[in-house]
């Protein structure tokens, strides 16, 4: 078994490697989007905000990802790649949800749950079919030589 420190350093560098690829993530978003909801700050708070959301996500839920994938949590490269894509996917989530939920500013709880679950019955009656829904045209074979 190995001493209580190098397991603690251990953790503490994973935990930095998912720090670093989340801000990486939600810097690569940030440079190039930003939601609505942030228009009224200046650069640096935008900043603070969207590399503080893009790397604590990574922090707290990076380890896990990297178990349920059969991965090695605590490597270097696993958590720059799962903090990196962890990161851009939040600053995209939470944008989102910010943008949804200042659209029904003013409605109540019920009706927004109303709301969602006409969407979600609508769009399964009315899903369309995965795949080709074409029927194959039949071709004649023509031999080389022959017209």
């Amino acid at each position: 078994m190995e001493p209580t420190s190098t397991v603690s350093l251990t953790y503490g560098l994973s935990k930095l490697w998912y720090f670093i690829g989340g801000l990486f993530g939600a810097g690569a978003v940030g440079a190039f989007w930003q939601p609505k909801a942030l228009q009224g700050y200046g650069k640096f708070t935008k900043g603070l905000i969207i590399g503080g959301i893009g790397a604590f996500g990574p922090v707290l839920v990076g380890g896990v990802i990297a178990r349920q994938m059969g991965l090695d949590p605590y490597s270097a490269d696993v958590g720059m790649a799962i903090g990196t894509l962890v990161g851009v996917t939040i600053i995209g989530v939470i944008g989102y949800a910010a943008k949804f939920f200042e659209k029904r500013e003013g409605l109540d709880i019920l009706q927004v749950a109303q709301e969602v679950e006409e969407v979600v019955r609508t769009r399964k009656v009315s899903a369309k079919p995965v795949g080709p829904t074409k029927t194959p045209v039949a071709r004649k074979r023509v031999r080389a030589g022959t017209k």
